[in-house]
């Protein structure tokens, strides 16, 4: 009876021990998949192929992490598509379902910092110790702590009614600031166009500062020589109905409509989208000034 026990003991380790490499192996070959999904996704021109594909792809993806739940490869995807999902499909047209996709992506996001340090799966966590746990990151987290930035802000913003969620944003500012130090032109400048969005939305009571905002949105805009038309969107919809600069407003809209297709190959599916949003919003000039 006790070599039986023993017998079954082994195998029984085998099993779990072959079980365990097989789902490191699907998802060692798996990461690669998806980033090449990504890419295509961005590469994109037709919105709503794109849309289709990005929910197909993101729902496997949850699949993947049913297995594998704490691999940081795979969460860190997950914040990074959920975030991109709810900004360019939802938010602002569908606020409840924008608010629980950026939900999601900052619980992956979280999930991954939150192995570097427990505080950061600790949302109710004393801001001095979030800000402590920021020196545990590692450069090569930057994709994780930018999309987490994002999907927080986007979070907040459509909460802006909440004293609560509010009082969170500068979590979100100090994630930011670690990815603008060390890399300001990542994601198409992405940190820039959000201290641009940043400081033109905020009461100057605040911390707002429409010459800083500027700055921010310029600099972007030469980085990029001028080719990056998601960011232009949020220079015109932010700082221009801020300073209620009509013409500006109008002039960077109609940049962006009449920008050639495909001059940022990588970028393709943000510009078209905001190609589409843009005239929207030159229809609504007149109600925003």
């Amino acid at each position: 009876m006790r070599h039986l026990r023993i017998l079954a003991y082994l195998i029984t380790s085998i099993f779990v021990a072959s079980c365990s490499v097989g789902r490191f192996l699907v998802v060692s070959s798996a990461r690669p998949f998806f980033e090449d999904a990504m890419t295509s996704l961005m590469q994109e021109s037709d919105p709503e192929i794109a849309r289709l594909a990005m929910a197909s792809d993101l729902k496997l993806l949850e699949g993947m992490l049913v297995s594998t739940p704490n691999s940081p490869h795979l969460l860190s995807m997950a914040a990074r598509g959920f975030a991109g999902y709810a900004m360019l499909f939802y938010d602002p047209v569908e606020g409840e379902k924008a608010k629980e996709l950026y939900r999601r992506s900052l619980n992956y996001g979280l999930r991954v910092l939150a192995e570097r340090d427990p505080v950061f799966g600790q949302r109710e966590s004393r801001f001095k110790d979030f800000e402590n746990a920021i020196g545990s990151v590692h450069n090569e987290d930057i994709e994780v702590v930018y999309w987490a930035a994002v999907a927080w802000a986007g979070w907040i913003n459509l909460s802006r009614t909440d004293p609560m969620a509010l009082a969170e944003f500068p979590r979100v500012r100090l994630l930011m600031d670690w990815v603008s130090q060390r890399d300001e032109t990542y994601f198409f400048c992405g940190p820039n166009w959000f201290y641009g969005v940043y400081y033109s939305t905020l009461p100057p009571i605040v911390g707002g500062d429409a010459k800083k905002s500027k700055e921010y949105f310029e600099k972007a805009i030469d980085a990029t020589d001028g080719k990056f038309l998601w960011g232009k969107l949020y220079y015109a919809q932010t700082y221009a109905v801020q300073t209620l600069d009509r013409v500006l407003f109008e002039q960077i809209l109609n940049e962006i409509i009449q920008a050639a297709a495909n001059e940022l190959p990588d970028a393709n599916l943000l510009n078209e989208v905001a190609r589409v949003r843009a005239k929207s919003l030159l229809g609504k000039a007149g109600e925003l000034f």
